[in-house]
């Protein structure tokens, strides 16, 4: 008799689709569609994208996105024929349960399929596949 068992296999959060982060970059004044990757969600969070986020971490992420933007912090920014990619900072803290640990984001700016534009948010380390 064959055991039947479903483990559950971790999938790798390179590999899940992106999360829409739009309404919270609007709060901030990003106007336009915004992603964060799965493995930044974990990263800005320390939670798994299926779980409720800790509060202020995809917040925080916006708004250090809006400030290295508006110039108002720093950040490094490279252009490219489709778009541009900048790589800000950000501190992170979960639950108050230990020190803020400093953070890098990447965010690609580019066009999404039909044109409009389109901020995905990801880890420096973590390869576009858009």
């Amino acid at each position: 008799m064959r055991n039947h068992k479903n483990p559950r296999k971790r999938i790798e959060p390179e590999l899940l689709p992106p999360i829409d982060i739009t309404i919270t970059a609007n709060k901030v004044g990003i106007l336009c569609r915004t992603v964060i990757t799965q493995a930044a969600w974990q990263a800005c969070t320390d939670q798994p994208a299926d779980s409720p986020p800790e509060p202020g971490g995809i917040f925080d992420a916006c708004w250090m996105l809006r400030c290295a933007v508006s110039g108002q912090t720093e950040a490094s920014t490279e252009r490219h024929p489709d778009g541009e990619t900048m790589v800000f900072s950000l501190f992170t803290q979960t639950g108050g349960k230990e020190e803020p640990r400093l953070r890098q984001l990447k965010a690609a700016i580019r066009s999404d399929p039909i044109g409009q534009p389109l901020i995905t948010l990801s880890l420096p380390a973590e390869v576009s596949h858009e």
